[in-house]
Parts: C-alpha cells; sequence; structure tokens
C-alpha cells in the first residue's frame, strides 16, 4: 500500500489531518508532529510550514498552500517575522493567537464553525516560538523542485498568484481559503489523490 506522510502548519498538530486522511482510506497516511521525520518511501503532503518543510526533502511531495521562497524583499519580510517573534515573546499567547488569526490569509477560516475549535487547538507558544525562529520564509531559499505538486484554496488569492507566478501547475480546492485542508477535507484528499496518481505515472514512465 502507497504510504504518504502529512506535516502540518505552523501552530499546529498531526490531528488536522484527520478529516483528510478519513478520505483517502486507499492509502497507508501517517501524520506527523513537528519536528517532522517522514519515511524516505512515503510521498511527502506538506501544509504551510510543513509544506516549506517538505519542500527541501527529496521524497516526492504535494505542497498545500506554502510558500516557495523569495525572488526579493527579504529584509521586509524579516521584519515582519521579527515583529511576530516579539509578540510571541511579550503577549499573553491567546492574545498572539488572535493577532496571528487575524491576518486576512485567514478570513475564509475564521467564518467557517470549526474555527472556535480549531483555535483551541494551537501547539503551546514554546513550540510555536521554535517552528516561528527555525523556519522563516525571508531564510528560505527559493525552492522549485521538479517532483512537488500544489494545491491552494480557490479563495486564497496570495497563494494562487504565487503558483501562477512561477508557473506551478496548482489544483484549486472549491469552497475554501488558505486553510483548505480544514475548510474543505474531502476535496483536499481529492486534489491529493490527484496528484498521487501524477507522481505514479511519472514513476512508471520514468521505469519504461
Amino acid at each position: 500500500m502507497l504510504r504518504l506522510a502529512f506535516l502540518h502548519g505552523f501552530l499546529r498538530n498531526k490531528d488536522d489531518w484527520a478529516e483528510v486522511i478519513r478520505f483517502l482510506p486507499e492509502f497507508s497516511c501517517l501524520a506527523l508532529d513537528y519536528p517532522f521525520a517522514p519515511p524516505q518511501d512515503a510521498i511527502v503532503v506538506g501544509y504551510s510550514m510543513g509544506g516549506r518543510i517538505a519542500l527541501s526533502l527529496p521524497q516526492p511531495k504535494i505542497i498545500i498552500s506554502a510558500h516557495v521562497g523569495l525572488r526579493s524583499g527579504h529584509a521586509e519580510r524579516r521584519a515582519e517575522e521579527d515583529a511576530w517573534m516579539e509578540k510571541l515573546q511579550t503577549l499573553p499567547y491567546s492574545s498572539f493567537l488572535d493577532q496571528w488569526y487575524d491576518q486576512p490569509v485567514f478570513e475564509t477560516l475564521r467564518v467557517h464553525p470549526i474555527f472556535a475549535d480549531y483555535k483551541k487547538r494551537c501547539q503551546n507558544s514554546e513550540v510555536a516560538l521554535q517552528q516561528l525562529s527555525h523556519h522563516r520564509i525571508s531564510e528560505q531559499p527559493l525552492l522549485l523542485p521538479g517532483n512537488a505538486y500544489y494545491i491552494h484554496g480557490e479563495k486564497d488569492k496570495k497563494y494562487a498568484d504565487l503558483y501562477n507566478q512561477f508557473s506551478l501547475n496548482s489544483i484549486a480546492i472549491p469552497r475554501s481559503g488558505h486553510v483548505c485542508p480544514i475548510e474543505n477535507p474531502e476535496e483536499c484528499a481529492r486534489a491529493i489523490r490527484i496528484h498521487v496518481d501524477s507522481i505514479q505515472n511519472l514513476h512508471r514512465h520514468h521505469l519504461s
């Protein structure tokens, strides 16, 4: 049975993948907690921060709503990241979470029925600080590996534009924004299945 390893996003944990995995019964699915150690024989599925980490791994990968790196604007991005680091270290954690999820990219998540419970299940501040300090987009090289396949929410204009900018073939998940594995897990699973088929077809072509 084909193995899929799932990497969650910033602040999150492996439980975020439960609904997506429920719609992928034909695969052996392993959801991992940070720090990640996906099996070498698995296709890696990474969301947001998990997707950015997946981009640097050798395995075939499916990238969901994750940045591929900056062409410019590194100093501005680093200043923004420093500001979030300061908030994480000085504000009550609940206030930090309020401000984090108040960002425009989470607009569709905030009106989703699951949002209140989703927010309660965030990682603790110590793990969040480790993730934020170790996985800065400002320090990430531009990564466009040939064995990566992309997914974004149809309402996530930021990442739709990003993938279009780099001419990356990405599947848009209907009725969802940035957090499409949570906002529409069934359609997200369908897109993962399509990409897995493409990965398998490419592998068979290379073997023939």
